[in-house]
């Protein structure tokens, strides 16, 4: 069988191409006769932020996480600190009443930090590195950037990252801003007579532009203050005593009513936090090649915690017992006299920030890439905190007794009246309490004075 090749002409296929090309002619003539201006697509809100936080990660050449103004503006956070815990890789430590203070980075502490405002380094109220991110309110940043590796841009640096907080651009602004925030929330539900605490927030910024937008000017103001309360209870140790029954009859080795022990603890709380923010910024930009901006940042924390606490050591006989299983569910304890009686403690904590940093900066760029850039700044930080504590008590015996038959134990001493009046109850010293023999203690007062500059 012979077989031969298969020549496929190219002009075969020619007919198709001319049509095709005929038609794609005719197409782009079309398109050419129709052709309009394209629109634009802006993009805004919360999508906004997403980008511009990508973008400076994209553009870093260090890893770093970025929050933007949008998400700031946009996210319920009373501070950048709160802000700060929503990127990954970073977490913060809260304080007793529940705000967000200092930034972990990586798992390591706050004092592996560096902190930046603007590029420059923040001094810190604190006794260690840590800086107090509560006192920047979300309200004067415009963005906060995270530097988890090192970059020698970069004023200063910490081991575990570089927290560097930004300021508000005037120019970045399309225009005039004016704008004004009042906030009011409800802390805690009020319990057992204690009402519920509040928190009022209200802040007010003005950003503007003058001369052709060459310059900015951009002020801003955040004042908040908030109550809130606390009760609570306790004891320490554990304690068998004998107690009497209504009928006389003694019974040894009978458990103190629990929780409490060898002793009980009544406390009631009020939390009192008062802060205050402010910022100026003034940004002169006549060319592309030339900037100057100088910024002015202040903030204010007033923390203030009143206690109130009664202690009883219970380690005495009880009588007109109630026992159920071996515990004293209802009876009354017997208190000497003098400093081995029922304790009215009484303690005031205030804890005074304060933070200034201010900053100039100019920035020349000249031919060949060159940078020039002159940055004076200056900041502080100061806090005051003192611990004053004081014992009272009343000279005579009392009685304390306790009911627990319902499942939650009530305490009535024989003489309420006397804890209340000023010519029987008297600040005294407790037995024991200075821990050396011979020298009383009715009080104390302590606290550290810290300043950084």
């Amino acid at each position: 069988m012979k077989s031969s090749p298969i020549k496929r002409s190219l002009f075969a296929l020619a007919p198709v191409a001319a049509g095709c090309a005929v038609l794609l002619v005719s197409t782009g003539s079309a398109y050419a006769q129709q052709s309009s201006a394209l629109g634009t697509v802006t993009v805004t809100g919360i999508r906004k932020g997403i980008e511009d936080a990508i973008s400076v990660k994209k553009n870093s050449d260090a890893i770093v996480e970025s929050i933007s103004a949008e998400d700031i503006g946009k996210l319920p956070d009373s501070t950048i600190a709160e802000s700060l815990a929503r990127l990954p890789g970073v977490t913060t430590q809260r304080t007793k009443a529940g705000a967000a203070s200092t930034i972990s980075i990586r798992g390591l502490g706050p004092d592996f930090n560096g902190y930046l405002l603007n590029g420059r380094e923040q001094t810190s109220t604190g006794d260690s590195r840590s800086v107090d991110m509560s006192v920047y309110p979300s309200e004067l940043i415009a963005g906060a950037t995270v530097y988890k590796t090192t970059d020698a841009g970069l004023m200063t640096a910490g081991l575990a990252g570089t927290i560097d907080n930004k300021l508000i651009d005037p120019l970045a602004f399309p225009g005039r801003v004016l704008f004004a925030n009042y906030q009011k929330t409800r802390n805690g539900v009020g319990l057992d007579g204690v009402p519920e605490g509040n928190t009022n927030r209200k802040s007010l910024t003005y950003i503007d532009q003058f001369a052709d937008r060459t310059i900015g000017i951009a002020l801003g103001m955040v004042r908040v203050d908030g109550t809130s309360n606390e009760v609570g209870t306790g004891g320490w140790g554990s304690a068998t005593v004998n107690a009497t029954l209504p009928n006389g009859t003694v019974v040894p080795n009978v458990t103190v009513p629990g929780p409490f022990g060898s002793g009980i603890e009544y406390r009631s709380q009020i939390n009192t936090d008062k802060r205050d923010g402010l910022a100026a910024i003034i940004a002169y930009q006549p060319n592309k090649e030339f900037r100057s901006q100088l910024d002015l940042f202040y903030a204010k924390a007033d923390n203030i915690q009143k206690k109130n606490i009664v202690q009883a050591g219970l380690g005495g006989p009880i009588t007109n017992a109630t026992i159920v299983n071996g515990v004293a569910t209802k009876g009354t304890f017997q208190f000497s006299g003098g400093p081995n009686g029922l304790i009215d403690r009484i303690e005031s904590i205030f804890d005074n920030d304060e933070n200034k940093s201010i900053g100039w900066k100019n920035t020349l760029k000249m031919s060949g890439g060159w940078k020039a850039s002159l940055d004076l700044n200056v900041n502080s930080a100061t806090r005051v905190e003192r611990n004053i504590e004081a014992y009272a008590g009343i000279p005579t015996a009392d009685t304390l007794t306790f009911d627990n038959t319902s499942g939650s134990v009530k305490f009535t001493p024989g003489n309420p009246l006397a804890y209340t009046n000023p010519s029987i109850i008297k600040i005294r010293d407790q037995s024991g309490w200075s821990g050396i023999n011979g020298v009383p203690q009715a009080g104390y007062s302590k606290g550290p004075t810290i300043e950084d500059k």
